[in-house]
């Protein structure tokens, strides 16, 4: 074996070991687990939202459609996820304001990624259920949740390293929710994550300089 092809060999080692490092340092942090319990909030159709505050999460409620006796929208936070909950006469906006800390841990990455994890999604009319999201920069969608059985459970949105700075900075974070008559849905969680920075690009870069100094010392 050549002393360039060993150089390479070990180069890889450490390039992989590299990736896996990166991948273990990767940052979570969880927005909401829906494991402080909030509501029933119940509105009615043909009035104004109803808004219920608790901490740094606020929950409001606005259904539309019939007013015909006991049809309404509920929004519940049980302990284990977000429970939406409309009459099969009604449909509604939801919205989930949070006013929130700054978050540590993410000031050297580039990109991340806001994670909505579903329980749960009945569209019963066939009207699409629709997910928009709203921080301090900017907003994302509407997006439409599909459902939940058969669909995907988790819905990405890309950020990129402005809009990942301004969610983690803390501040107004709103998510709306949108649906038809008699739409149900249930939300696990709400987390903002990001990859190690660039560290293997940067390896990468400094492995090729020593095997192309190499090959120059070689010749």
């Amino acid at each position: 074996m050549t002393k360039f092809a060993a150089l390479l060999r070990a180069g890889a080692g450490l390039l992989a070991a590299t990736v896996l490092t990166s991948a273990a340092q990767a940052a979570v942090f969880t927005i909401d687990d829906f494991t402080t319990v909030q509501g029933p909030i119940v509105d009615v159709a043909g009035g104004g939202a109803t808004v219920s505050a608790l901490g740094n999460r606020t929950i409001s409620v606005d259904a539309s459609g019939s007013n015909a006796l006991g049809q309404n929208a509920s929004a519940t936070v049980n302990g284990a996820f977000f429970d939406v909950a409309n009459s099969s006469l009604v449909s509604s906006v939801i919205e989930l304001t949070y006013n929130l800390a700054p978050i540590a841990g993410f000031d050297t990455f580039t990109a991340g990624t806001l994670s909505f994890v579903f329980d749960s999604n009945n569209p019963a009319n066939q009207v699409p259920t629709t997910l928009s999201a709203q921080i301090t920069i900017g907003s994302f969608g509407p997006f439409n949740i599909p459902a939940i059985p058969p669909g995907t459970p988790t819905l990405d949105i890309v950020l990129n390293q402005a809009e990942l700075a301004a969610l983690t900075a803390g501040g107004d974070f709103k998510v709306t929710f949108t649906g038809g008559n008699g739409y149900d849905f249930g939300l696990d969680s709400i987390t903002v994550s990001a990859p190690e920075p660039g560290s293997v690009l940067l390896l990468g870069a400094g492995l090729l300089g020593l095997g192309l100094a190499s090959r120059r010392k070689r010749a």
